[in-house]
């Protein structure tokens, strides 16, 4: 079964600030020695994503 498609309208703002937080949470879990693998897929799928400004 697929799973449904979820879309994020964001302005570039609200972009930036979701991919700064991603990047500090991966960070974190670094630093405390945590598994940071569950964070790339929506890191990745968050940067390649097309920002539409409105």
């Amino acid at each position: 079964m697929r799973h449904p498609k979820y879309y994020l309208y964001l302005n570039p703002e609200e972009y930036r600030q979701l991919l700064y937080a991603l990047v500090e949470f991966k960070n974190k879990l670094y630093c405390a020695g945590r598994y940071t693998e569950p964070i790339h897929e929506p890191l990745i799928k968050i940067s390649k994503a097309t920002v539409l400004y409105y």
